[in-house]
């Protein structure tokens, strides 16, 4: 049962994840000026996407996701990463890992490691 438990709650942050970094490639697009690494503007837009896909649920565990990105994963890998969602590839495992205690009830970004 727990092992169903987390296979559903990594699925999960895989779909919120992707529909975060599709909803913040979207924002860039849109905003008059789009961002070229982690800080306000990034923030914003993916925290916002992600607790919109959620039913305005997780705020926290969106904004610990963000932390852990911003915190272990180069700009330029969360931009082919949004890439590889969008060409319907899964999720790299280090990523789920490195964000799925977000939705564990992890909460906080210590204990953020590097992914590269």
């Amino acid at each position: 049962m727990e092992r169903l438990r987390r296979r559903w709650a990594v699925g999960t942050v895989a779909a919120v994840l992707g529909l975060c970094l599709a909803a913040l490639a979207l924002s860039w697009l849109a905003a008059p000026e789009s961002p070229t690494g982690y800080g306000p503007v990034a923030e914003r837009a993916i925290v916002d996407a992600c607790a919109r896909a959620r039913g305005g649920q997780g705020r926290p565990a969106c904004h610990c996701a963000y932390e852990r990105l911003a915190g272990s994963v180069p700009w330029e890998r969360a931009v082919d990463l949004d890439e590889q969602l969008r060409r319907g590839e899964e999720l790299p495992g280090d990523v789920e890992q490195l964000v799925a205690s977000c939705w564990d009830g992890g909460g906080g970004a210590e204990g953020v490691t590097s992914t590269t």
